[in-house]
């Protein structure tokens, strides 16, 4: 029987200069300005499992630079109005999961303000706000872990039945513990991509794994595996990067990982989606079947509720 993928991690945008994204960071998939619902099913048609809906994840947290977080806010439920409006057009199953800049002072409205954006259909279950501090991500001036207004922020999505999708860099997860631990369980977290690891990181193994194990026995924590190209562009010929993801659905269970496509930035970074999940497939193929289900879709479907 064929796998279904319920992919947990894609984005669509419309690049053109008159959308509500930043067209100087966000780029064009195959030349076109707008990547909507039928390019993103079309890209996934080809991943050799019954793909069945996902959950799209925002893009708006790397946009803007020079606005404040109260103005961002603005953009967020632009960006949040337009994603839904498409996603509606489809069959498929489809959550997403929009940004918020949660130190700002409006951040309390503005999580209403996207909470009503949702439909019978497409339920906003979600909020990511890239984190990754040296190297940085290109809004990020400051570690926001730091910050206790911040802190608060995030806290106020149990009140809004919300998850945060938590993107940081390894030497960020120490803190990045001390803060789940604050906020307690009411708040499922997802760590994105692997934790960004980077080959640097992979040549300090102890620590690496140390760290993962840690926040491996917080409960609500789960794991993204995805973008492994950013860790190194060849991962499926790198025998660290597979030993990491053995490593990770070990500590955390496949009842806590999931695998994603990142579409369509893995596809700009020369992973079409046969490719890539034929790699992930490879990884996993020693796992019971079950275990392989969980991995690329009843794990992702448990977190974000559908």
């Amino acid at each position: 029987m064929a796998l279904e993928l319920f992919d947990p991690h894609f984005h669509i945008w419309d690049a053109g200069e008159s959308s509500c994204m930043d067209s100087t960071v966000i780029f064009k998939p195959n030349g076109k300005e707008l990547y909507n619902t039928d390019d993103y099913e079309r890209d996934m048609a080809d991943c050799g499992m019954e793909h069945s809906g996902g959950v799209f994840i925002e893009a708006m947290s790397v946009c803007f630079k020079d606005k404040n977080p109260e103005q961002l806010n603005e953009c967020c439920k632009e960006e949040g109005k337009w994603v839904i409006e498409q996603l509606s057009t489809s069959n498929k199953r489809y959550h997403v999961v929009l940004s918020a800049c949660l130190e700002a002072d409006n951040v309390e409205e503005t999580l209403k303000d996207l909470k009503r954006l949702e439909t019978p259909t497409v339920k906003v279950v979600g909020i990511r706000q890239i984190l990754n501090f040296e190297p940085s991500w290109p809004r990020n001036t400051a570690n926001l872990l730091e910050n206790p207004n911040w802190v608060a922020g995030l806290k106020l999505l149990s009140k809004f039945d919300l998850s945060f999708d938590m993107q940081i860099n390894v030497h960020q997860i120490e803190k990045a513990i001390s803060v789940i631990k604050e906020v307690g369980p009411g708040v499922p977290i997802v760590i994105n991509h692997i934790g960004c690891t980077t080959k640097s990181d992979l040549e300090n193994e102890a620590h690496l794994y140390e760290q993962f194990s840690n926040l491996a026995t917080l409960p609500q924590v789960f794991m993204k595996l995805s973008m492994m190209c950013y860790t190194d562009k060849e991962f499926h010929t790198n025998e660290a990067v597979g030993k990491l993801v053995a490593f990770l659905i070990k500590t955390f269970t496949p009842a806590r990982c999931m695998f994603a496509s990142n579409f369509p930035v893995d596809a700009k970074d020369g992973w079409p989606a046969k490719r890539l999940f034929d790699a992930y497939k490879t990884m996993v193929s020693a796992l019971p079947e079950d275990h392989q289900q969980q991995l690329f879709s009843k794990t992702a479907r448990t977190f974000y509720r559908a």
